[in-house]
């Protein structure tokens, strides 16, 4: 009987001891944005002057515009932070819906690229900005 056990038994605690070493070298590890200045420090690579710029309340993701019109998105991927510049033919839809949790105004952003994962932003505001109202219009 043990016999029939013991290799299921060793598996297991072969695979516990290697989750415990993948967490004693910091694969728990999750980025975040500081604050907008980071996240603007985190936009500065691209060159372009920053108009306007949104930032999750617990600093998973951002939405910039650049004076050029490009929009930069930043999201919280594992324990780095993914940042895509795109132009605004490149969004495909921004969506506003009432988040689950404690924020007021959650933004869905969808890309054509359908490799980049939705940037959901949740925020404390009521409203989305005039500026985002426009951006919507455009995109369509």
């Amino acid at each position: 009987m043990i016999e029939a056990v013991l290799p299921h038994i060793l598996s297991m605690l072969g695979v516990g001891v290697l989750v415990g070493v993948a967490y004693l070298m910091g694969f728990r590890q999750n980025v975040r944005l500081r604050d907008h200045a980071h996240m603007l420090e985190v936009a500065a690579a691209a060159g372009d002057e920053v108009v306007h710029a949104l930032m999750d309340g617990d600093g998973k993701a951002g939405l910039i515009v650049l004076r050029g019109g490009d929009l930069i998105l930043i999201k919280a991927i594992g324990d780095k932070l993914g940042v895509r510049r795109l132009p605004l033919d490149g969004v495909a839809k921004i969506h506003l819906y009432r988040p689950r949790a404690h924020r007021a105004l959650g933004i869905k952003v969808t890309t054509r690229d359908i490799g980049y994962p939705d940037v959901r932003i949740e925020v404390n505001d009521k409203e989305a900005p005039a500026w985002l109202d426009r951006i919507r219009r455009e995109i369509g």
